[in-house]
């Protein structure tokens, strides 16, 4: 990770805790600290009290190489439920923004997810870990999927992507090995913009599940019958 990762995850930690210093923080760079409430054995950090999840810079990557697609996404988890969704576009500065019940914005702006039902005209995104093992694995899908839909785009970035199936702007994203910072915020936006959430073989979504399926309701319907036909099983992305 680069040094911008750091210094920008120290900059949320410490105004996270000037302001709640009760809350149990959990970074893509720092791990886990804060919050004065003893942990309970076996308790993943985001289900004990109020806890922030954040990745301070999601597109590393891209950043490093000089392409504009990254972000900051920060989440709000109350016992072990998402609360509250933050994704910020610096580049663009756009702030995709959600609470649970409360829906999904863009700069105040309500987003929906795309209401395209046809496969054809579907245009969906996908990504790959850093760890070139895993390539293998969603390769498979992509090869399901790739000459059914109007195209696909590998962004570089989970947090934005998951954003943009909330704002419309993609009509489903999935990806394998994700941990929890890369998922938090942009399942809650796509969540109440109206889209649906799963793992990447369509079972119930968990925040350390590691794979995500988010999209328009029609699409990810066909995605998830379609990875489920070929066999791909939520055994088979460890």
């Amino acid at each position: 990770m680069s040094e911008v990762d750091r210094r920008s995850e120290e900059a949320i930690r410490s105004r996270v805790r000037a302001r709640f210093p009760r809350d149990t923080f959990l970074g893509e760079e720092g791990g886990t600290g804060g919050g004065e409430r003893p942990r309970e054995a076996g308790a993943r950090p985001w289900e004990r009290g109020w806890c922030w999840v954040v990745d301070p810079l999601d597109g590393t990557n891209n950043y490093l190489h000089g392409i504009p697609f990254f972000a900051v996404s920060l989440a709000l988890l109350e016992e072990g439920r998402l609360r509250y969704g933050l994704t910020l576009d610096p580049v663009r500065g756009e702030r995709f923004e959600a609470r649970e019940g409360g829906g999904a914005w863009l700069d105040g702006r309500p987003l929906h997810v795309s209401r395209v039902a046809e496969i054809p005209f579907a245009l969906v995104a996908t990504g790959f870990p850093f760890d070139r093992r895993g390539h293998r694995r969603n390769l498979d899908r992509l090869a399901l999927v790739a000459d059914r839909v109007q195209n696909v785009r590998a962004l570089g970035s989970a947090a934005l992507s998951l954003a943009y199936v909330a704002a419309g702007r993609l009509e489903a994203f999935w990806e394998l090995h994700l941990a929890p910072w890369d998922l938090a915020a942009g399942v809650l936006l796509v969540r109440e913009a109206g889209g649906r959430v799963s793992g990447a073989g369509g079972e119930p979504f968990r925040l350390d599940g590691g794979t995500v399926l988010a999209a328009a309701p029609a699409v990810h319907r066909w995605l998830g019958e379609v990875f489920a036909r070929a066999g791909l099983r939520p055994s088979q992305e460890s």
